[in-house]
């Protein structure tokens, strides 16, 4: 991938399900690994109740902003944004 410090690397995985603390990591070490700036993750079946722990035991190098919805599974998303950057983002209204 190109390193060029100029290039936002923006990117999007359909994770069907993001509960599962060893998937997790592998999907953030992957995107550490690929200098991803921001990561865009969609079904991830996380109830509001546990995005608190969630940020807890992901790897700080992201800011995570989770949303979800308790009657539509698989319509949860999830935002992860390089630390560097989240400082840029002004307004929402998710976790």
């Amino acid at each position: 991938m190109n390193n060029n410090p100029y290039i936002l690397k923006v990117t999007y995985h359909n994770v069907v399900s993001f509960v599962n603390l060893t998937k997790q990591n592998q999907i953030i070490q992957e995107a550490l690994l690929n200098q991803i700036d921001i990561l865009s993750l969609s079904e991830t079946n996380l109830s509001n109740a546990s995005t608190k722990f969630q940020k807890s035991h992901l790897p700080s190098d992201y800011t995570y902003f989770f949303t979800s919805d308790k009657h539509h599974k698989g319509s949860d998303v999830t935002l992860c944004v390089k630390s560097s950057l989240a400082d840029y983002i002004f307004y929402h209204t998710f976790n």
